[in-house]
C-alpha cells in the first residue's frame, strides 16, 4: 500500500498465494483499522507477482461519526394514561430518521411491528402496552 494513507487500512493475505494455469485468481481483503476518527481514507494498493503486470487501485473508506441514541417518542394521550375503547393515539418522534414500532394488541413491538415517524392509531381497544412494556387494560400501546 501507499505510504499515504497506508498505514491507516490492513490487508489480509492472499487466500491463494501461488498462482498457475489451473488456480489463476485469488482474493483478499482491505479495510479500515479500527477506531479512526471521522473522516476520510485512502491508499493506493498495488498488487504485484512474477511474470504479471502490476495493478493499482485505490481504497476509500468514509468514518462517520455515530448516531445519537434516538429520544423517547411522545404519545397523546400520555403513556399510561387510560383510554376508552374507539380512541385515537398519536405517537411522535423528534429524532430525525427514527422509526416508532408498536402494537395494539398487548405484544412488545418489534421490527415487523406496523411502524411511523408520526403515528395515529384510531380506534384503540385497551389492553395494548404501555411505555414501560406493562400490560394493562385501558392502556394505550407505545
Amino acid at each position: 500500500m501507499s505510504e499515504s494513507g497506508g498505514g491507516d487500512f490492513e490487508i489480509s493475505q492472499p487466500i491463494a498465494t501461488t498462482l498457475n494455469s489451473t488456480l489463476d485468481t485469488t482474493t483478499f481483503t482491505v479495510r479500515a483499522k479500527d477506531g479512526l476518527a471521522v473522516g476520510s481514507y485512502a491508499a493506493v494498493v498495488t498488487v504485484s507477482a512474477k511474470n504479471a503486470d502490476k495493478v493499482s487501485f485505490t481504497v476509500t473508506q468514509a468514518v462517520n461519526a455515530p448516531l445519537p441514541p434516538a429520544k423517547a417518542p411522545t404519545a397523546n394521550p400520555a403513556s399510561g394514561t387510560t383510554v376508552s375503547n374507539g380512541s385515537i393515539v398519536t405517537l411522535n418522534t423528534e429524532t430525525a430518521g427514527a422509526t416508532i414500532h408498536y402494537t395494539t394488541d398487548g405484544t412488545m413491538p418489534n421490527t415487523n411491528s406496523p411502524s411511523g415517524t408520526s403515528v395515529t392509531i384510531a380506534g384503540v381497544r385497551g389492553g395494548g402496552r404501555d411505555d414501560q412494556g406493562d400490560r394493562g387494560e385501558g392502556r394505550h400501546p407505545q
